[in-house]
């Protein structure tokens, strides 16, 4: 379309009103953490989520009476209110990164994205999920200007774990 009238054209797709509250992450702490065959160590919070990839080894995550057995390649959310245990049962060495956070929102896009506190595991077969979760973590050793870098990286998270559940997201907006 060809406007060579000299008239201005504009466009203009509403996203949100100020009013609502999306994620709205707060990273609080990221590392990497190294566990030895045998070892194992508690995670979790009263009132943080903690995102967790496992970058070489697997794990035993149990808490209550559900376990799960997590392999490089995978990861899982630890939500509010929920202690667990990581375990090393096998490998000589198992490496995670982690990154702790709050979020308004953050656990209705969990559920967006198909993951609950009974399903915390998610799969990153072509290692995105893993890239961008260990870079975080690189890039909190990088000084200044750390944080928007940071956050850039934590919404791409979010970002691929709701592409890759299609059939979670809502059908139509409502305001």
């Amino acid at each position: 379309d060809d406007m060579g009238d000299g008239l201005a054209r504009s466009e203009t797709v509403y996203i949100s009103s100020k009013a609502h509250l999306n994620l709205s992450f707060n990273l609080c702490q990221c590392g990497l953490t190294s566990i030895w065959r045998g070892g194992g160590l508690d995670v979790g919070s009263e009132d943080l989520f903690v995102l967790c990839y496992v970058n070489r080894g697997s794990v035993s995550l149990r808490y209550d009476r559900i376990g799960f057995r997590i392999a490089a390649g995978q990861g899982f959310f630890i939500l509010p209110d929920t202690i667990c245990s990581v375990q090393n049962m096998e490998q000589e060495i198992v490496e995670v990164v982690w990154t702790t956070f709050t979020g308004y929102e953050v656990e209705t896009y969990l559920g967006r994205a198909n993951i609950f506190r009974s399903g915390p595991v998610f799969s990153d077969p072509e290692g995105k999920l893993g890239k961008l979760i260990n870079r975080m973590y690189q890039t909190s050793q990088q000084f200044p200007n750390r944080y928007c870098k940071m956050m850039s990286d934590m919404y791409m998270v979010f970002y691929e774990l709701l592409a890759a559940n299609p059939q979670g997201q809502p059908k139509s907006y409502i305001d």
